[in-house]
C-alpha cells in the first residue's frame, strides 16, 4: 500500500474508532499484513491503550462496504478487549481441560458478539469512498 493510501485508510480508521468512542485508544495502521487467511487483524496492548490493525494484502481492492465492515469488527475487539482479559485470568484458576473449554467457548462467542454488532452498526457508517470523497471536498 503506498504512502497515499495508507493515509487514507488511516484517516478512515480514526473516523471508525471515534464513531466508535474508542477515544481514549492509541490505534495506528500497521504498514505490515494481517496474517495469512485474514482479511485484518487487530493487535491489542491494554496496559498502554494501544492498537495496531493489519490489513490483508489487496486490501484496496476489497469492496468498501466490506471494508467498513471488517474495521468495525477488529475495533470492535478494543470495546470487548478487557472481558477478554478477566476471563483469560478466570482461565488460568482452571484444570487445563476446563481452561481449554472456556477458552474455546469464549472465543467463538466473543466472535458472533462482534460479528452481530458489527452488522447492526455498520450501515450508520460511512464506507470509505464516501469518506474520501467527502475528505476532498
Amino acid at each position: 500500500m503506498n504512502d497515499a493510501t495508507h493515509a487514507a485508510y488511516s484517516a478512515y480508521l480514526t473516523l471508525l474508532a471515534e464513531r466508535l468512542l474508542l477515544r481514549d485508544w492509541s490505534i495506528r495502521l500497521s504498514q505490515g499484513t494481517a496474517e495469512s487467511g485474514r482479511y485484518a487483524q487487530v493487535v491489542i496492548s491494554l496496559q498502554k491503550n494501544e492498537a495496531q490493525v493489519y490489513l490483508a494484502e489487496g486490501w484496496a481492492g476489497f469492496p468498501p462496504e466490506e471494508q467498513r465492515d471488517t474495521l468495525i469488527h477488529e475495533l470492535l475487539h478494543l470495546q470487548t478487549s478487557r472481558l477478554r482479559q478477566v476471563m483469560r485470568r478466570l482461565r488460568d484458576q482452571l484444570n487445563s481441560d476446563v481452561a481449554l473449554y472456556a477458552d474455546t467457548a469464549f472465543d467463538e462467542e466473543e466472535e458472533i458478539l462482534i460479528d452481530t454488532l458489527a452488522r447492526v452498526i455498520a450501515p450508520f457508517l460511512p464506507q470509505i469512498a464516501a469518506f474520501a470523497t467527502a475528505v476532498e471536498n
